[in-house]
């Protein structure tokens, strides 16, 4: 594919929907095209505001929490693997807001103690706190939001 048929579809796709510099730079190297033209590409997308780091972080984080249920814990390594820059994540990381963070953790584990079986409380609750930490949410997260049920 040449570099204006890829920095075209490029341009579109950024203009339907968010995306960071690694999706991209891994549909470029599906596409063959030259480690100077992803550059190159890169570099235009990002003069001309089709991908903003910060605003993909924001919205990757908000998105997780929201839509997936994640923690912070998950979440952080969710970005690490789109390589996205630690400051921005830990910047989109603190923008959530605490009170809707724990009722989403309360929520995940009110709905998943309905569906745990088990022989007495305290297996009832190591299994609820595995679960909550499978989601990425920190320990003392999970001993309050236990304390709460």
């Amino acid at each position: 594919m040449t570099y204006e048929a890829a920095l075209t579809k490029l341009t579109g796709l950024c203009a339907r929907a968010e995306y960071c510099a690694a999706d991209l730079r891994a549909k470029m190297v599906r596409w063959e095209l030259s480690a100077a033209d992803q550059a190159r590409a890169i570099d235009y997308l990002t003069k001309e505001g089709y991908i903003n780091e910060q605003r993909f972080c924001r919205l990757f984080v908000r998105d997780k929490l929201r839509f997936n249920h994640w923690g912070r814990a998950k979440i952080r390594l969710a970005a690490a693997a789109k390589q996205l820059e630690k400051e921005a994540v830990s910047d989109a990381l603190a923008e959530l807001d605490d009170e809707e963070y724990a009722a989403i953790l309360r929520d995940e584990l009110q709905r998943k103690a309905r569906t745990v079986k088990a022989a007495n409380d305290y297996d009832r609750r190591a299994k609820l706190f595995r679960f909550a930490l499978s989601k990425g949410f920190t320990s003392r997260e999970i001993t309050d939001a236990l304390a709460e049920l």
